[in-house]
């Protein structure tokens, strides 16, 4: 690896009923944890072995950190107390902390689209800007990544969470006109997400 790259999945460990709880709730909990799993295991098969970054989980709860269901290839650490927002900045904090990471991205667990040109994507546009997004269609992000010189800036100060404003919140923290935006991703979060995505399966 001719840089210091690394994407980071922000993912629970699959657990029926502890996944996915707002979808469960209109396609039931066997539905949203067999949809919740067999993504994570997707995306981590998918990206995870990539000669051109390393890939890590961060997860919760802590004791999930030394389960086997996680592959050998990975890295899984644990994702750190609080509201998202702070369980993201450890999470920038701890990669570049411990690998001194140049470039790292962050990306949810439960965006089945997500595809290996869209992690490359992501570190192109930390080429030149100090920071990138991945926009949802509800306003929300599927990735973040920042470059860590000259420092780890602090992205998630006063977002309001689960809501359209979530991207623009966040964007006001970083570096002015410093920014860049890759693909709009969407989520699976309610029920016609989930069969829009089952759509794209046939």
């Amino acid at each position: 690896m001719s840089e210091n790259l690394h994407l980071v999945i922000m993912a629970k460990r699959p657990t029926m009923g502890r996944v996915k709880t707002r979808l469960s709730k209109t396609i039931g909990n066997g539905a949203a944890y067999k949809f919740f799993n067999q993504n994570l295991q997707n995306l981590m098969r998918k990206l995870g072995q990539s000669q051109k970054y390393k890939m890590h989980v961060a997860t919760t709860p802590k004791n999930a950190m030394q389960d086997s269901y996680w592959p050998s290839y990975i890295s899984v650490f644990d994702q750190g107390q609080g509201d998202l927002g702070d369980r993201m900045q450890h999470v920038f904090e701890h990669i570049h902390q411990q690998y001194g990471a140049s470039k790292i991205l962050i990306i949810g667990s439960d965006i089945p689209y997500i595809q290996q040109q869209h992690i490359m994507s992501g570190f192109k546009m930390l080429g030149h800007k100090k920071t990138c997004f991945g926009p949802s269609g509800d306003g929300g992000y599927w990735l973040v990544g920042q470059r860590t010189s000259p420092k780890i800036t602090k992205l998630f100060n006063n977002v309001r969470w689960s809501t359209h404003h979530a991207l623009t919140d966040t964007i006001k923290n970083a570096p002015n006109n410093n920014t860049g935006i890759i693909s709009t991703l969407n989520d699976v979060d309610e029920a016609e997400d989930y069969h829009n995505y089952l759509q794209t399966l046939r």
